[in-house]
């Protein structure tokens, strides 16, 4: 889920690079005109992206710190309950750690297309 609001802000910026909008391309093209300045569709797709990037950006946070927390929480509890010899044995553990997280990404990603 991160993965693919991150490629919306970067699919973001790259159309806006595009389309000559916003304050780096300015820098760059300093005397560019855009020859789409007139459309009024493209402003206002424009104008949308401008409003809900940062709300895609606060989601790719979130979403990464929330699966850090629980890979931390988890290897914390492993290593608490568990000696490394013993952690040897039942390596199927963090095997089954890494499966539910990409179970749950899955499912998320499942419900965002459906």
């Amino acid at each position: 889920m991160a993965l693919w609001l991150l490629l919306f802000i970067y699919a973001r910026t790259l159309i806006k690079l595009a389309l000559g909008k916003g304050a780096l391309s300015k820098r760059i093209l300093l005397d560019y005109v855009s020859p789409i300045d007139d459309i009024k569709m493209v402003n206002k797709i424009i104008h949308y992206l401008n409003r809900i990037h940062i709300y895609f950006g606060i989601s790719a946070l979130a979403a990464v710190l929330a699966l850090v927390i629980w890979q931390g929480l988890f290897g914390l509890f492993i290593s608490w309950q568990y000696s490394p010899k013993e952690l040897k044995k039942l390596s199927y553990l963090i095997f089954t750690s890494i499966m539910i997280n990409i179970r749950v990404l899955k499912d998320v990603n499942g419900s965002m297309s459906a």
